[in-house]
């Protein structure tokens, strides 16, 4: 059987290293590798902020794209001075941007997640909210837990009912994770919200572009206890 080579954007970032403070490195955690890996295709690294005519000849390798998460888009980016953001990189911002658009021109299946899945409404000319964190709303800040105790906090989210996501989930109800301080706040052209979260927040998109798969989540389905799996395979066999 045809095995897919699925691309996923790395993080760029600086961290503290034996050879500087900071040190430039591209990091993605181990989950989205073997999330992907699981669902039966090929995981392949794409390296983020990387000259513009190199954006073809990396698609060319891939069946599938992933933007994953990371950190805040520049508010510069969708026209909004920075109220709340922070650890922001506009030229990083341009390059996924570019990735996104050529993605969906050569219509190859792309799931973003978490800052992919804002990345995808700021490509659209969509805006963000720069901060969501309440006391109490489901979106309550989560500073001075553990990584334990993040990972446990959970909200849920109300899929529409019809569209791709509940159709792949089998239900119009999820409980998500809750590992985000900003969301989608004017929906981009050619995006169909697809999830809710109780508080108003919008979780997820769809795109109206013909014959182009692609979907953003808000919250990180590779952290998610194994209650994405449907998603992922999914992305996978459109991907195969």
């Amino acid at each position: 059987m045809f095995k897919p080579v699925v691309g996923i954007v790395v993080w760029r970032r600086g961290l503290r290293t034996p050879l500087g403070d900071p040190e430039v490195l591209h990091a993605l955690s181990d989950a989205y590798v073997r999330s992907i890996a699981a669902a039966g295709v090929t995981p392949l690294l794409i390296p983020n902020a990387r000259p513009s005519d190199e954006v073809g000849a990396i698609l060319d390798r891939v069946d599938g794209l992933v933007l994953s998460g990371g950190g805040d888009v520049d508010p510069s980016t969708y026209g909004a001075p920075n109220e709340r953001s922070y650890d922001c990189d506009p030229v990083v911002d341009q390059w996924e941007i570019a990735l996104l658009k050529r993605a969906e021109a050569r219509r190859i299946p792309t799931l973003c997640i978490c800052r992919g899945h804002q990345i995808l409404n700021v490509a659209h000319g969509g805006t963000l909210r720069q901060e969501i964190l309440a006391e109490g709303t489901v979106h309550a800040p989560l500073s001075g837990k553990s990584g334990e105790e993040i990972l446990e906090a959970k909200h849920p989210v109300s899929l529409t009912p019809g569209g791709l996501l509940s159709e792949i989930y089998g239900t119009t109800r999820l409980d998500v994770n809750t590992i985000h301080h900003q969301a989608i706040e004017t929906v981009g052209d050619g995006l169909t919200v697809e999830a809710v979260s109780p508080d108003g927040i919008i979780e997820a998109v769809t795109t109206t572009s013909p014959n182009w798969w692609c979907v953003g989540v808000q919250w990180h389905p590779e952290r998610n206890d194994g209650v994405d799996t449907p998603l992922f395979e999914t992305f996978a066999q459109v991907a195969r």
